[in-house]
């Protein structure tokens, strides 16, 4: 198991989850395809509330809440019955249907951010959908 976090993780802790910390207040986080689980147990370690979910992690780690389950069926039936503040997503995009998207957004509290890393600008499909997840949270 990698422990070390992403630099995407360390990104998105500096900018957007630090001040809030560092006031106290500590932010419930779910990690879409968290994989071998690095960056979902980074985000715990910083006393956040950050859930796994992956249909495929292959080791055991009890301390924190893993969810061995497909990542869209979890998001489109509310699962894991709370919204987030933060939907965190890294590099996976290429395994799963854009309908993601959609089923994510749902399931972020009112203002909620969704990071989201990608290996490609050059993806349309993905442009399209950003660009109108953009529109509904106008």
């Amino acid at each position: 198991m990698i422990v070390k976090k992403s630099s995407f993780a360390n990104f998105v802790y500096k900018n957007y989850i630090e001040e809030y910390n560092n006031n106290n207040v500590y932010l419930k986080i779910c990690d879409l395809g968290c994989g071998n689980y690095r960056d979902s147990n980074f985000f715990n370690y910083t006393n956040n509330l950050c859930y796994g979910v992956d249909i495929k992690w292959s080791f055991r780690y009890r301390k924190y809440k893993l969810i061995k389950k497909d990542v869209d069926i979890v998001m489109q039936h509310y699962e894991l019955r709370m919204l987030f503040d933060i939907i965190y997503i890294r590099w996976f995009l290429h395994a799963l249907p854009y309908s993601i998207f959609k089923n994510a957004v749902k399931n972020l509290k009112a203002n909620g951010l969704l990071c989201i890393e990608v290996r490609s600008i050059n993806d349309e499909e993905l442009k399209k959908i950003v660009h109108t997840i953009n529109k509904m949270s106008h």
